[in-house]
């Protein structure tokens, strides 16, 4: 017997116990650099819009919720092009697009994943987090805690659509996603409004601690015009030359990030604002709330406007620039604070030729 057959032999033991040789798949396991499945995409936000709409004509939340609770949706998955058997956007965040027509009420039910809203059109529907009901303007940002019974519904008379994002993802990875349904459709509103904002958006000045303060920001809405306001008063003096006047959304108790698994942030790039090339760990999905530009990540070049949205893979070369004749503003989400409670956070300048 050659040694080739007395290896085949081997391996095939080895697979029938279960068993593997590491130095057959250890390329598969490990990287000089890091390595993602997701890939640079681009969404462009009129064939967002038009799916969207024929979503609402077409799909009845009604229909799919007595079908399926768990689904009772009308969410369009951005989907990447390198992630398409487990439809998702990266392997830690799943970000969509939810349009909810007039009169609609999306049942109340509540996750162990944590999820973000951040509102692009339309004015006055609301989403309700344990017991507290916010109605969202465009450009504002409700957080969703881990195992909050929550609810969202449209008493306007016009459809609106705002982004999820979810790390549904990485809870599947992990191996720890729980989901309850609520034994009503709507959970009972128990807060007066803006009870979350009237106590803990302070403008840098916190309440004092109460018992069982956690690591989860205690503020679940994050208003655009105030975030519009620090913005512009940051862009007049001081633009960071990557990002421009970035601001995250931080748990106010404790200046860390607002939520442990997701990181939020806005940005405004200023008329004309060309940024210097930078890669880092982590994931990030953009949409471009406000303007033109374009993002080069790699060897390629996306150009965007608003309503667009595009995914940056981990520890790729990529550059921000804004169009000449107005501002730019970009909301972000990334799995950074994952990365950071890891110490596997890592960024690093291009080095200029």
């Amino acid at each position: 017997m050659d040694n080739q057959t007395q290896l085949d032999a081997f391996y095939a033991e080895l697979e029938n116990d279960s068993l593997q040789g590491l130095w057959r798949v250890v390329r598969n396991m490990m990287s000089r650099t890091p390595s993602s499945p997701a890939r640079p995409f681009h969404w462009q936000w009129p064939r967002l819009r038009r799916h969207l709409d024929a979503a609402a004509e077409l799909i009845g939340v009604a229909d799919i919720a007595k079908a399926d609770r768990v689904a009772d949706r009308r969410v369009l998955v951005l989907v990447n092009p390198g992630l398409k058997e487990r439809n998702t956007t990266t392997p830690t965040i799943a970000a969509s697009l939810q349009l909810i027509r007039p009169g609609e009420v999306a049942p109340a039910h509540r996750h162990s994943s944590t999820a973000i809203r951040f509102m692009i059109d339309g004015h006055g529907a609301f989403s309700a987090v344990d017991g507290e009901k916010f109605c969202m303007e465009p450009g504002d940002l409700v957080l969703t805690p881990s195992m909050a019974w929550h609810n969202h519904g449209n008493e306007t008379d016009r459809p609106v659509v705002w982004m999820d994002g979810l790390d549904a993802p990485l809870m599947m990875q992990l191996c720890a996603f729980f989901y309850d349904d609520y034994p009503k459709d709507e959970h009972e509103i128990v807060r007066s409004p803006g009870f979350s904002v009237k106590k803990y958006a302070a403008g840098g000045l916190r309440p004092m601690p109460s018992a069982g303060s956690s690591g989860v920001s205690p503020l679940w809405h994050y208003r655009f015009e105030d975030a519009y306001r620090a913005l512009s008063n940051l862009a007049q003096v001081e633009v960071d030359p990557v990002e421009g006047a970035a601001l995250d959304y931080v748990n106010p108790l404790t200046g860390g990030h607002a939520l442990p698994t997701i990181g939020c942030r806005i940005q405004l790039l200023p008329a004309g604002f060309a940024g210097a090339a930078h890669r880092h760990t982590g994931h990030v999905i953009y949409h471009v709330v406000k303007g033109e530009g374009c993002t080069t990540m790699g060897e390629e070049r996306f150009p965007w406007q608003q309503g667009d949205c595009f995914v940056l893979p981990p520890w790729l070369w990529h550059k921000h620039e804004s169009a000449g004749h107005g501002e730019s503003i970009l909301f972000s989400m990334s799995d950074v604070p994952v990365l950071e409670a890891l110490q596997l956070y890592k960024e690093e300048l291009q080095p200029q030729l």
